[in-house]
């Protein structure tokens, strides 16, 4: 196997230059599972792009069409549900690239919140309607649910977009002209309408396209206005309020709301702990519903915050999910990894590929993926799930990931046939619940897939947190399991050779 056998982006399976998708302003998405991103609608809202700007006023021209449906009698999910658009490679799902899309549950989540949504532009605290709104007054509804609304709305543009570098970038074997269900919304005759273009062939499956997203409408997990961004900024948006007696009532209503707790010196005050304000936050935003939008308000008049939070996100998509996983997989392909029928069991596979990657991420500098220079990157065990199942993923064995078989999901299994399968399950070091993972996690996910075999690979990034990890190993007395299912990879910063 040569190292362009190695396919895994949307370069690679088109022999297309990534240059040209920089370039172009496109993500070069990974074609084996869903990208990590998502479409932020607020970067679409606060861009200057014309395009951008005719988008946002198109979305917002929907919502006001739902809600005269929605006032006249008329709620119809036919509206309001959408399959997830999988053919942009967005966001996190369980296996490949397929989603849940929008059923049910969001149309009437949204039906029964549409005042609300509309309720800042009619008293002027915000310049626009915000469909992220319903983050915060939605119970379940987070930021892949409005990225995939946002997604449905936009398809047009970016089919377009698509079609535009397919044609003049990509060999015409590559291309094809596809029909397009629900490519866009006909206002004057209240229906969604059908079309065509000329499309990237997706490579899994020749009856189906492949989009390109721009990536400056993208962000990596929330999106600039979001519900964990509103609880925790109380202070800012209860003084943000301009009216006086309504910001006094709100704040008195807020701290109301705090439980109390005794100082050093035995003296009653408030307990401003993150649980308590979060609470209370959540409490005060039903009983003034108007706090959500002056939240909006202040979101609006910073909204650069959000063009730069999108570039940081990108360039950590770009170093790590691009340029970072190119280097592992290159030196992988050196120490044999992805040579087929190696073993004969998934187990041994599994330990067989492990030992190689430990080897990498360890001696041929793989772990630099997780530092910017000497500052380690923001990332959590979702990314580190998904940089394995990319490099795994040119394995001659099937690879799953967040498998659920009834008792939760493992990370990853590595199967051959129905009745050989190895459960990979991954975690950081500092993990506060490694413990208890160890002890019965594992053990669960086995039992449900109906398979004796488990292995662990726990990534740690210092001195302390490997320490940690020895203190539980000689606790729970599986000492003499490492490097057999039990898989330490040392990821801490190291000094240069020259300098050693």
């Amino acid at each position: 196997m040569t190292n362009a056998d190695i396919k895994i982006y949307f370069s690679d399976f088109f022999e297309v230059d990534h240059n040209k998708l920089e370039s172009y302003g496109a993500l070069d998405i990974s074609l084996l599972s869903d990208n990590p991103a998502f479409i932020d609608p607020f970067l679409i809202f606060y861009s200057k792009n014309k395009d951008y700007q005719q988008l946002h006023q198109s979305i917002v021209n929907y919502l006001i069409f739902l809600k005269k449906q929605s006032d006249e009698g008329n709620f119809s999910n036919l509206f309001y549900t959408f399959p997830e658009v999988n053919e942009v490679w967005l966001g996190f799902s369980k296996s490949g690239n397929k989603g849940l899309g929008l059923g049910p549950y969001f149309a009437n989540e949204l039906n029964e919140n549409l005042i609300n949504i509309f309720k800042g532009n009619k008293n002027k605290i915000t310049k626009s309607t915000h469909i992220e709104k319903l983050c915060i007054i939605g119970e379940r509804i987070g930021a892949d649910k409005i990225s995939d609304f946002t997604l449905n709305l936009i398809k047009h543009y970016l089919v377009k977009y698509t079609e535009k570098f397919a044609i003049e970038n990509l060999d015409n074997k590559y291309i094809s002209k596809f029909r397009i269900s629900k490519l866009f919304f006909d206002f004057e005759k209240s229906n969604w309408v059908d079309g065509e273009a000329v499309l990237p062939i997706n490579p899994h499956d020749k009856s189906n396209y492949v989009l390109l997203t721009p990536k400056d409408i993208l962000v990596k997990e929330e999106g600039w206005i979001s519900v964990n961004d509103f609880l925790n900024n109380d202070g800012l948006i209860i003084s943000n309020i301009s009216n006086d007696d309504l910001r006094y009532k709100i704040n008195q209503y807020f701290l109301s709301l705090i439980p109390d707790k005794r100082n050093r010196n035995g003296k009653p005050e408030k307990d401003l702990s993150k649980k308590n304000t979060r609470n209370a936050m959540k409490e005060t935003a039903k009983k003034y519903p108007e706090l959500i939008d002056y939240f909006i308000k202040c979101k609006e008049e910073n909204g650069q915050g959000a063009v730069e939070a999108s570039l940081v996100d990108n360039d950590f998509l770009k170093q790590v999910f691009y340029l970072g996983i190119k280097a592992i997989t290159k030196n992988l392909k050196i120490e044999g990894f992805y040579k087929t029928n190696i073993k004969d069991n998934s187990f041994l596979e599994t330990i067989d590929k492990i030992k190689k990657f430990k080897y990498v991420m360890e001696k041929r500098d793989g772990y630099t993926v997780f530092w910017d220079d000497k500052k380690l990157r923001k990332f959590k065990e979702p990314d580190v799930d998904k940089m394995i199942d990319l490099v795994f993923a040119s394995s001659d064995f099937s690879i799953d990931k967040q498998v659920n078989n009834g008792r939760g999901s493992s990370d990853i299994k590595v199967s051959k046939g129905s009745a050989d399968c190895t459960i990979i399950e991954t975690k950081l070091a500092k993990n506060p619940q490694l413990e208890n993972n160890l002890q019965k996690q594992l053990n669960i996910y086995k039992e449900a897939n109906n398979t004796t075999n488990g292995v662990y690979v726990i990534l740690y990034f210092n001195e302390d947190e490997f320490k940690k990890v020895q203190k539980i190993f000689k606790k729970l007395g599986i000492d003499d399991c490492v490097d057999k299912w039990i898989f330490l990879i040392d990821c801490r910063k190291k000094i240069s050779a020259s300098k050693a």
